[in-house]
């Protein structure tokens, strides 16, 4: 028997049907032509295992405005082949009736072809369900240096219960957990686990909610190179492949920022170690910066300030960075500018 349970919130309801998940192909494979977008929020603890779980994440802070996604097919004469762009990093899939595959993975950086790809998901997926793949591939770095990646990944519906999100609860939400350990050898050698929880709920094809961490284990110790997680709005998520993304709209919501944030300049760029950011604020407001990969995850946060009306210096240090572009993003008070820093 299905119960419904009803949320009033200033004088909105919002009715959610319990029943149990279950990612199915038609309901939750990738499709071309559809967009939406993301934000990259403050790192959300995922919980324990199990069922009757609940999750809060209604007071998360976001760290970034919309980022664009999407999934389309790169060429028409491969049309089992599909691309999913997110920021400047392209992820490649092969789709089956009723399996999703990864086979490559390219950005300004470095790419990578799956001679042995990676499995991601097995449909009919529910609560209890669980898969494990070895993955192996090969590529280049700098468009010069040899790349290889091999690994296992594992992934698992290990958890059900309640979620919470800004503006609306559902009562039936299935987290799927990703679990990928694999080595990198590139000049050097580097052990690297990637644990990704991923919430659904019905009637989205895609997640609502990531939690991600990357960790480097060393032979002496493990290192957390990032806790990111992110918010998938649900006015950007839905099934139909009529929904798209405006990138001139997104960008129209984060020009007022440079009204406040004025005459900045990003010193030296290409960048060797520190990153000095010059600029003068027009009015008092809260100021601080983020550092990302090309992938989206954050590796340096700046303490938020509170500044007056003037002229102000920071300094970002990048010296432990590898070659690359990287995306600063200009947080003040609300709004968000990103601006692309190469490291040399």
């Amino acid at each position: 028997m299905n119960i419904r349970v009803l949320l009033c919130t200033a004088g909105i309801a919002a009715v959610q049907v319990l029943s149990a998940i279950e990612l199915t192909a038609d309901s939750n494979r990738l499709e071309a032509g559809e967009a939406f977008v993301k934000m990259l929020v403050e790192y959300q603890e995922p919980g324990r295992a199990g069922t009757k779980c609940r999750w809060d994440f209604r007071g998360m802070q976001i760290l970034s405005e919309q980022l664009p996604v999407e999934y389309f097919i790169p060429d028409s004469s491969h049309m089992d082949i599909l691309c999913g762009r997110e920021g400047r990093n392209r992820y490649y899939y092969r789709q089956g009736s009723d399996s999703l595959w990864c086979v490559g993975h390219e950005n300004a950086t470095f790419y990578i072809d799956y001679a042995r790809p990676e499995l991601l998901l097995r449909y009919p997926f529910a609560y209890g369900d669980s898969l494990t793949s070895r993955f192996e591939g090969a590529g280049r770095y700098g468009q010069r240096i040899p790349l290889f990646v091999g690994g296992t990944t594992t992934v698992i519906a290990d958890a059900e219960g309640e979620l919470r999100l800004p503006g609306e609860t559902f009562g039936n939400a299935l987290r799927v957990h990703t679990a990928r350990r694999y080595v990198r050898i590139c000049e050097d050698s580097l052990s690297v686990s990637v644990d990704t929880y991923a919430w659904y709920v019905p009637q989205n094809r895609y997640p609502v909610f990531e939690s991600e961490t990357s960790t480097l284990h060393g032979t002496q110790a493990d290192t957390i190179l990032s806790a990111v997680s992110f918010y998938y709005p649900p006015d950007y998520l839905s099934g139909e492949s009529d929904r798209s993304v405006d990138d001139e709209s997104i960008e129209e919501e984060i020009l007022p920022i440079e009204s406040v944030f004025t005459e900045a300049e990003y010193l030296p760029n290409p960048v060797e170690s520190d990153l000095t950011i010059k600029y003068k604020l027009t009015r008092s407001a809260s100021v601080w910066f983020t550092l990302h990969s090309s992938a989206g995850i954050c590796l340096r946060r700046t303490p938020s300030r509170e500044e007056d009306e003037g002229e102000y210096s920071v300094l970002v240090p990048m010296s432990g960075l590898m070659p690359g572009v990287y995306t600063l993003y200009v947080h003040v008070d609300d709004k968000v500018l990103s601006v692309n820093i190469i490291k040399g």
